[in-house]
């Protein structure tokens, strides 16, 4: 009978270091595997935030434009305290009126270098009845709703270098008001609306767009 001796060496240098090399790479891929995913789902996380936010506010919207009718509708564009203010002033058929205001701030970053030197950014949309009546802004303004963009992060904005007041990951990039006129009797018929949002790892593939008639009537 044989006898088989055992290898009474132990483990090599080289062996201790090829060992570790590869602990290292499956440590590295694992890691790197998991940081995909995280970032993946966050990245889901926004969109799912960013649907939620347009689908309410668009759905809010046409409820009134489309369900109620649109007759005419008032669109101004301002400059307040370094804030750009869109207000749409909006009447019904059923003789109501709506009011959509949308609040832009940016402040002053190397993306926007006119922005606001002493103010971070700030972006607001407000929606609902006005009252036209009163003769204050803030008497008009009392039902309305504020809906405010989905917290998805900030950042300390720099420009030119410097660092400098509060940005927002997630932005009110573009607002587009389009009034078509009719042909024949020159009188606005359709309101196309586009507010467009900016996210640095969403770009700018989402935003709220209304297109909805003025003064339409059913043929018979």
């Amino acid at each position: 009978m044989k006898i088989v001796k055992l290898n009474n060496k132990g483990i090599t240098t080289i062996e201790v270091i090829i060992s570790f090399v590869i602990i290292v790479i499956i440590a590295s891929s694992l890691f790197n595997t998991i940081s995909a995913y995280n970032q993946k789902r966050l990245i889901e996380n926004y969109k799912s935030k960013i649907y939620t936010y347009k689908n309410t506010l668009t759905k809010t919207i046409e409820d009134d434009f489309v369900k109620i009718g649109l007759t005419s509708v008032n669109y101004t564009r301002n400059l307040q305290d370094n804030m750009i203010v869109n207000q749409l002033d909006c009447t019904l058929k059923d003789g109501t009126t709506r009011r959509l205001i949308i609040k832009q701030r940016f402040t002053r970053s190397d993306m926007h270098p006119d922005g606001s030197v002493n103010s971070g950014d700030y972006f607001m949309i407000e929606y609902g009845k006005s009252d036209l009546t009163k003769s204050s802004k803030q008497d008009q303004n009392a039902n309305l709703t504020e809906y405010p963009l989905p917290d998805l992060g900030h950042y300390t904005a720099k420009y030119k270098g410097v660092d400098g007041q509060s940005a927002l990951d997630l932005t009110i990039n573009k607002v587009s008001v389009s009034l078509e006129n009719d042909s024949a009797t020159k009188n606005a018929n359709v309101l196309a609306l586009h507010i467009g949002f900016y996210h640095p790892e969403l770009l700018t593939r989402y935003g709220i767009n209304i297109v909805t008639p003025i003064n339409y009537v059913a043929s018979d």
